[in-house]
């Protein structure tokens, strides 16, 4: 998330993108779309409920994988892709949506917690050190803590151009950040009111003051308090 970050104020510095575009994560659900079975998962329920659910593979449905699909484990039976670890970008057929590497070379991450529990972030698409037929599923979804760094682990970033807000989780995340920015709205209300109150009731200090020191009556004022 920080090289995103950085990738957005530096591209919005230069005029690439527009003011309210921003380079971020993929959320689980736009991984899944990205990768051909959007449609087949339920957007609101976690990725812990669709982890591995669906078969099928990037490449179609055959195992094991054909000639050149990805960048997977060595030790995978009848496969040979001449990399032992990490592979270049492009280095493996593109898709359908001119899009490289969706399965083996690295995990990605996601944006999305694992579970409820959010103790683990998703990462998505398999690495070069998978080698089994759950492993390298399209549905397939491994989590690990925020904090991991693996040598088969990596990211892509999403430009998401407007508003992002709109298609960034599943519906429960969804539904607890607005909470979360219904609560900051009503303080910030709250404290609008209060402050409007304060002037108002410093405006008829004001005058009372004025007002008694025409009709003669001596005041005085010290900081906060008025006698």
């Amino acid at each position: 998330t920080a090289f995103c970050a950085w990738l957005t104020r530096k591209e919005r510095a230069e005029g690439k993108i527009g003011p309210k575009d921003e380079y971020r994560l993929p959320s689980d659900h736009e991984w899944s779309c990205a990768i051909g079975i959007g449609s087949k998962e339920n957007a609101g329920t976690s990725p812990e409920d669709k982890d591995s659910k669906l078969s099928g593979y990037p490449w179609g449905n055959a195992w094991p994988p054909p000639n050149r699909a990805g960048n997977f484990g060595s030790f995978l039976d009848g496969y040979s892709d001449a990399y032992d670890r990490t592979a270049p970008v492009g280095s493996f057929r593109v898709d359908q949506n001119g899009l490289y590497d969706l399965s083996g070379n690295v995990f990605e991450w996601c944006l999305d917690w694992y579970s409820s529990e959010q103790g683990n972030r998703v990462l998505r698409g398999g690495s070069w050190n998978n080698n089994t037929e759950i492993n390298l599923r399209s549905s397939y979804r491994n989590n690990n803590t925020p904090r991991n760094r693996n040598d088969n682990n990596g990211f892509r970033c999403v430009l998401s151009v407007g508003n992002p807000i709109k298609c960034l989780m599943n519906q429960r995340e969804l539904d607890r950040r607005q909470a979360w920015m219904d609560d900051q709205n009503r303080f910030r209300l709250g404290m609008v009111e209060f402050a409007a109150e304060t002037r108002h009731a410093t405006a008829e200090m004001r005058g009372l003051i004025k007002d008694l020191k025409g009709a003669g009556v001596k005041v005085t004022t010290s900081g906060d308090d008025t006698r």
